[in-house]
């Protein structure tokens, strides 16, 4: 049994409770803005959506993570706080808080979801690296796997161990995930986009799109520029 001290679970609600709000201070009422409040929140479900509710790191008495406790004590001063630029000091020490408690995470945990896990498999990283660089390209197994230094069989089996879905998935969602960036950065017409990620038509990339966010690309890219 893990026990949690009441003022670490007090320290953690309140930076857990304040995360969302410090980041929201943190933007400008007005002037240039990069990008719009939505693709802020469709980035971050993208990469976090695999990660668990709750993260445990469990040695932390025997080999510590330098200056933690000090970095909390400073997130939780300055969240009661008046003085110029609280918000944006608070903003800047979460993210750096998560990284850390993630980087000890990696080096600890043997179920870590897909990216994290991918990081630590050199062989699946450089097959992800493919992936990423040529999403709009005809990717098969056989390439990849030659690519990961494996057979195809175990490529494909341990591919689907690290990251949750097999290659073909993977690459299907990845191309997705850029056509929706692509709708949300730029005016290229949806025929320009759907070719850029490697779809042979419009149509077929309208349903594609459809199943995953549930709305046609069109409708999707006009609601979040709205």
């Amino acid at each position: 049994m893990r026990e949690v001290s009441p003022e670490g679970k007090r320290a953690s609600a309140d930076v857990l409770r304040h995360h969302h709000e410090a980041h929201e201070a943190d933007r400008p009422d007005d002037g240039p803005q990069i990008g719009h409040a939505g693709e802020v929140e469709d980035l971050a479900e993208r990469v976090l959506q695999s990660l668990p509710q709750v993260i445990v790191l469990d040695g932390l008495a025997e080999d510590p993570i330098e200056w933690l406790d000090e970095m909390c004590g400073l997130v939780l001063r300055e969240l009661g706080a008046t003085q110029p630029g609280a918000s944006l000091m608070v903003s800047r020490l979460l993210d750096l808080l998560l990284v850390v408690i993630l980087r000890r995470w990696a080096q600890s945990d043997d179920s870590l979801p897909g990216w994290l896990a991918a990081a630590k498999d050199e062989r699946i990283a450089r097959a992800i690296a493919a992936i990423h660089s040529n999403s709009g390209g005809s990717l098969r197994n056989a390439e990849l796997a030659d690519i990961a230094g494996m057979s195809v069989s175990n490529f494909a089996d341990r591919f689907k161990q690290v990251m949750g879905q097999g290659p073909g998935a993977y690459l299907r969602g990845w191309r997705l995930d850029q056509a929706a960036e692509a709708l949300l950065h730029s005016s290229a017409s949806i025929e320009a986009i759907a070719d850029r990620v490697g779809y042979a038509s419009k149509e077929a990339f309208s349903r594609a799109f459809q199943a995953k966010f549930g709305q046609s690309p069109s409708a999707w890219r006009g609601a979040r520029h709205a």
